[in-house]
Formats: C-alpha cells, sequence, structure tokens
C-alpha cells in the first residue's frame, strides 16, 4: 500500500509556481483547436482546478517527468470537462 505523503502549504505554493507555466502551455495549445468563442482564461482556470486535484491526489514523487505527465494529464482533463460543461450541443 502506497502512503500518501501530505503537502506543506510552502511546497504546495511552490508546485503550483512551477506548473503554472505548464497550465498556460495546454491551454495555448488546446485554444489552436477551438472556436474563437472560446476564451483562454477560462480553459487556465479550468486548468488550475485540474492541476489542484493533481496535486491533492498525487501519491507520486513531486519531481520528475512521470509526474509532470501525470500533472498534463489532468489539466488537459479538467479543461475538456469545462468545455463540455459549457457546451449547449453536449445537452440533451
Amino acid at each position: 500500500m502506497v502512503t500518501k505523503r501530505k503537502l506543506s502549504s510552502l511546497e504546495l505554493r511552490r508546485l503550483v509556481e512551477r506548473l503554472t507555466p505548464l497550465v498556460k502551455r495546454i491551454a495555448r495549445r488546446l485554444m489552436r483547436t477551438l472556436p474563437t468563442s472560446v476564451e483562454a482564461d477560462d480553459l487556465v482556470q479550468d486548468g488550475m482546478v485540474g492541476l489542484m486535484g493533481a496535486l491533492l491526489r498525487s501519491t507520486r514523487e513531486t519531481t520528475g517527468q512521470q509526474f509532470d505527465s501525470y500533472v498534463s494529464q489532468c489539466v488537459r482533463g479538467a479543461m475538456l470537462d469545462g468545455l463540455r460543461a459549457n457546451d449547449q450541443a453536449s445537452r440533451r
């Protein structure tokens, strides 16, 4: 069983500062495929929610390529979830 290491508020703040450019980069990449009606700030906000969720759920070490990949998937997934939630066509 993997024990979850609790991050201190300082560690959490440093990780958010280090990973915020990653969230913005993913949002810019996703914006290229979306209509102009989608706001980049909305994607970044959804991505930050995904980032925080990834940091709180993570049982991995807080450095390294695997962790960054995990965070990237969570951030992109949160952005796509936000787009689906706001899309009128996806509702019944």
